[in-house]
């Protein structure tokens, strides 16, 4: 007997809700897979700071530690640890745990030179605690020869960094890593008047 033109053609079976979901985890999870092989991948070691360095200051091998991060498109910005940026100069200001960009040090300064000057301090004219790569401001007091005071204090120089310090009794040595043109004029206040290191906010 012949099927009638108006009897439906039974359609093929639907996906259960089960197969679906599997299907849609399955997806999932290769994306996630895919997304973890790229970052995978893109991971590198770099130099992280471990203190605070102020620009001019020379980098030693107790300033920097190797860390493993992802940087993808931004890595060729930063400074690979397989270079090794010892002695080289910071040319700004750097934070503890800041990765250390390309841009950020050189092994020379090329825009000035520099020259470390040590002067003496007594106590309580610097800073409690000073330590290399700080910035400090530096004033003298003109004395004359019976070491009375002259007049006002005056700031000699302005955001040198410390090099080192070395107690001495009550004075304190204080290396300082300064322009070659400011040289002179550090070494002249020395010889006329008491020093003054004022530190900057931290």
């Amino acid at each position: 007997m012949q099927k009638s033109a108006g009897m439906k053609i039974s359609s093929l079976p639907r996906p259960s809700l089960f197969a679906l979901r599997s299907a849609m985890i399955s997806i999932a999870l290769l994306l996630i897979a895919l997304v973890v092989i790229q970052r995978v991948e893109h991971r590198v070691t770099v130099w992280t700071l471990t203190h605070d360095l102020a620009a001019g200051t020379s980098l030693r091998a107790e300033d920097l530690s190797k860390s493993s991060v992802t940087l993808n498109a931004q890595a060729a910005h930063y400074l690979d640890a397989r270079t090794d940026p010892k002695n080289w100069i910071a040319l700004q200001d750097l934070f503890a745990g800041e990765i250390l960009s390309a841009r950020s040090v050189n092994k020379s300064d090329d825009n000035a030179i520099r020259r470390i000057v040590s002067i003496s301090v007594e106590e309580n004219h610097l800073p409690a605690h000073l330590v290399r790569g700080e910035k400090i401001d530096l004033y003298v007091t003109p004395v004359g020869s019976q070491n009375d005071i002259l007049g006002a204090p005056e700031r000699v120089a302005e955001a040198l960094v410390v090099e080192g310090t070395n107690i001495q009794g009550v004075h304190t040595g204080v290396a300082l890593s300064v322009l070659d043109q400011q040289v002179s004029s550090i070494v002249e206040a020395a010889q006329r008047g008491h020093l003054d290191v004022v530190g900057y906010p931290k």
